[in-house]
C-alpha cells in the first residue's frame, strides 16, 4: 500500500502568537523580563533581588509566574540568598570561643575538637541551617515545576483536556 511522501514539517509549524503578533524567542524573553520587573516587589534586599531577576524571568518564560505567586517566589529567592550566605561561611576559616579558649575552625562543613574524650569531628552549625534552607528551597522548586520530575508531571498534564470533552467526542462517535 502506498503511503505517499512524508510531509514537510516546516509547513506545519505555526509560530506562537499573542494578540496576532509573532512571539519569537527574543520577544518571549523580553516579555518575560518585563513581566518579572512589573511584579518585582519594592524594597527587596539586594541579594534577594538578584535571585528574583533570574528566577522570576525563568518562571515567566514558562508561564508559571502569576501575581498570586509573587510572595512564594520571593520566599524562594530568600532561601537561595541565604544558601549562598551559608556557602560563603563554609569557604573561610572561623574563630570560635569555647570555654574561654579560642579555636580556629578551618574552611569546610566540619571541624575537629580535642577534649577529654579525644578528638571529635563536629558539624558546623551553619550546615544544619543550610540543609533546612535547602529543603525549603527544593519544596518551592517543585511547586513551580523547576525540578525534572515536577516538570515532567506538568508537561504531562497539559494535554489532558477535560473529561466532558472526551465524553462528548465519544458520544458523537468521533473518538478521542
Amino acid at each position: 500500500m502506498a503511503r505517499g511522501r512524508k510531509p514537510d514539517v516546516k509547513d506545519n509549524v505555526v509560530p506562537l502568537t499573542k494578540d496576532g503578533r509573532d512571539l519569537g524567542p527574543e520577544a518571549r524573553k523580553r516579555e518575560a523580563v518585563d513581566m518579572a520587573a512589573s511584579l518585582k516587589p519594592a524594597n527587596l534586599p539586594d541579594d534577594v533581588a538578584l535571585f528574583w531577576d533570574d528566577i522570576a524571568v525563568a518562571l515567566a518564560e514558562k508561564n508559571r509566574l502569576d501575581p498570586l505567586f509573587v510572595w512564594s517566589v520571593v520566599e524562594l529567592c530568600h532561601c537561595l540568598a541565604k544558601m549562598a550566605e551559608y556557602r560563603a561561611m563554609f569557604t573561610k576559616p572561623t574563630k570560635v570561643d569555647l570555654d574561654g579558649q579560642a579555636i580556629e575552625i578551618e574552611a569546610g562543613e566540619t571541624y575537629a575538637v580535642t577534649g577529654r574524650n579525644g578528638t571529635q569531628i563536629k558539624t558546623r552549625p551553619e550546615v544544619a541551617q543550610f540543609n533546612e534552607t535547602r529543603r525549603t528551597a527544593l519544596r518551592l522548586f517543585a511547586e513551580f515545576g523547576m525540578t525534572p520530575s515536577a516538570s515532567r508531571s506538568l508537561a504531562g498534564a497539559v494535554g489532558q483536556g477535560d473529561l466532558f470533552d472526551d465524553f462528548e467526542d465519544f458520544a458523537a462517535n468521533r473518538g478521542t
